[in-house]
């Protein structure tokens, strides 16, 4: 995937997350989507798709690492948010590519 350059808050509309093509889960207003990529410094691993009109607020890489650094308490409910969305995607990958799993389906 792409390097993190930001994260994305949706102020108005919503968009749908998409993890190897597969739908992961959708983010409504006040909702916000990139936080893993910069949480953890890795590649994106996840697409957005808007389905009507969106309007986003971009938190580029440099105000983010500032933000949190100056508010541990932001950081910390980013990265338990990351944390949360991570999980849910290596399970996801777990019941998709797992033959045991994949019959639970």
């Amino acid at each position: 995937g792409d390097e993190a350059d930001g994260m994305y808050f949706v102020s108005r509309g919503s968009v749908v997350v998409l993890v190897d093509f597969e739908h992961m889960f959708r983010i409504k207003d006040g909702g916000f989507f990139g936080e893993i990529a910069l949480v953890y410094d890795i590649p994106r691993r996840a697409s957005v798709v808007i389905h009507n009109t969106v309007s986003l607020f971009k938190l580029g890489k440099k105000d983010f690492q500032e933000i949190t650094k100056k508010y541990p308490a932001i950081e910390q409910g980013l990265h338990d948010a990351a944390t949360t969305r991570l999980e849910g995607i290596v399970l996801s990958d777990l019941v998709r590519n797992v033959p045991l799993f994949s019959l639970m389906r």
